[in-house]
């Protein structure tokens, strides 16, 4: 998707794209949503005053929607990350079990792929690096007793 069409998609959030009360209709904000996100995949970058003149919303509310689309994402990562450690373990086991099915070819789109992962796993902790220290304290907290210990000694 590219900018244009993005652009002429949502440009205008129209007066019926609107609850009495402002806020976006749930399909509105699901079709913005969906825009955004395809905007994100094929720009590969998030610049929020551009995204939110293409689809017509102030700074905030786009902002908000791209955090939304951050977080699921992260979740997505945790999810892929997961698969990719799997895909490993069966590559590793098939070498064990059957190397004389490793031709050159073969080797090939491994090498490709597990470069490909690297790069992209490098890319996701970079940007979770940020989040990690809240995340971390967030984990602490839930995890730290409901209650002060009694400052008496046993």
């Amino acid at each position: 998707m590219n900018k244009k069409r993005i652009s002429l998609n949502n440009s205008l959030v129209k007066k019926d794209d609107r609850t009495s009360d402002g806020n976006l209709l749930p399909e509105t904000r699901e079709r913005i949503l969906k825009s955004i996100k395809e905007h994100l995949e094929y720009a590969g970058r998030a610049n929020i005053s551009e995204i939110a003149r293409m689809v017509g919303l102030s700074r905030q509310t786009t902002k908000n929607l791209i955090n939304e689309i951050l977080a699921e994402w992260h979740q997505d990562i945790q999810d892929q990350t997961l698969v990719q450690a799997r895909w490993v373990e069966f590559i590793l086991k098939d070498i064990d079990e059957n190397p004389e099915t490793f031709d050159k070819d073969k080797i090939a789109v491994v090498n490709l792929k597990s470069s490909l992962l690297n790069k992209l796993n490098a890319l996701q902790k970079l940007a979770l690096k940020e989040n990690s220290t809240t995340v971390s304290l967030y984990l602490i907290k839930k995890e730290a007793p409901k209650e002060l210990p009694d400052s008496k000694p046993p």
